[in-house]
């Protein structure tokens, strides 16, 4: 299956009947693109419909859309916190 990804591998256990939601989401966010900024580029629809097609998978009704929309909202998020605290102890260190 997909690897869960590090940045919400800590959060609280996925409901069941999410779980394949849950595993898109981290297949998905494994082949996410670079920003070109040393960030990470939200996940597209563009890039939802194409996953499905190579998957041989249904495409995504509304509202997994819009789970899988707040699920990389949140990991963007969560991404970016870490990425601040880790340059910040890395002054901290080098200072």
């Amino acid at each position: 299956m997909g690897r869960v990804p590090e940045a919400v591998a800590e959060t609280t256990e996925c409901p069941p009947e999410l779980r394949y939601l849950w595993e898109h989401f981290a297949r998905l966010c494994s082949k996410r693109e670079s920003d070109g900024m040393g960030g990470v580029s939200p996940i597209r629809y563009r890039d939802m419909l194409d996953y499905c097609r190579a998957r041989r998978v249904p495409c995504f009704e509304g509202w997994e859309v819009e789970v899988l929309d707040r699920l990389d909202g949140v990991w963007i998020g969560v991404r970016n916190q870490k990425q601040k605290q880790a340059a910040t102890a890395k002054v901290r260190s080098n200072g």
